[in-house]
């Protein structure tokens, strides 16, 4: 599904629990395996909310649903690292986890645009490989560029269905690229 800018807007306000009562339905929804159940809370909350339940809305309420979790699974990849892991796989790899039937054409453009707001600090300019700890991650995250469907997080998801992640690199390809 291609978003337009009202698309993203509903999914920013949807994942942000800027609207209704979502927060119960967001923690079922990252707990839980029963994807029915959290589909049939949700379908009952925009409707409450005043909207219409369709297969637009259930299409924008699975990407919704997708990006909670994927925003938690980041969230515990960060605090599952040991000193160990950090030293061992110093850096990320921006890369695409799942194929996407129209994938965004624009992560070298973004990529580009991060890397030179923050100096390429910690950051390769000809891969998207960066340590761990540069502050092009937040940078992607906050849209710089002028991208209006990222998160804030210095984490994936950066954008809204982006199909993005971050794979681990370790220490000697990073040493390759002159990051350390």
């Amino acid at each position: 599904m291609l978003l337009d800018a009202d698309a993203i807007e509903t999914i920013r306000a949807l994942v942000g629990c800027e609207v209704g009562n979502l927060k119960p339905i967001k923690k079922l929804a990252i707990n839980s395996l029963d994807r029915e159940n959290v589909l049939s809370l949700f379908e009952k909350e925009v409707k409450r909310m005043g909207f219409k339940w369709d297969l637009y809305a259930e299409e924008i309420v699975e990407i919704v649903i997708r990006t909670w979790k994927f925003m938690e699974q980041s969230r515990q990849k960060i605090s599952a690292q040991t000193p160990g892991q950090r030293r061992l796989y110093p850096a990320w790899r921006l890369k695409r986890s799942k194929t996407k039937e129209v994938p965004r054409q624009d992560w070298h453009d973004r990529w580009v645009h991060a890397g030179k707001f923050v100096g390429w600090k910690g950051a390769c300019a000809s891969d998207f490989v960066a340590l761990k700890t540069s502050p092009i991650w937040q940078a992607l995250g906050n849209g710089v560029g002028g991208y209006n469907d990222t998160w804030g997080n210095p984490y994936p998801p950066f954008a809204v269905d982006s199909g993005m992640d971050w794979w681990r690199v370790n220490r000697e390809e990073c040493r390759a690229l002159g990051l350390i």
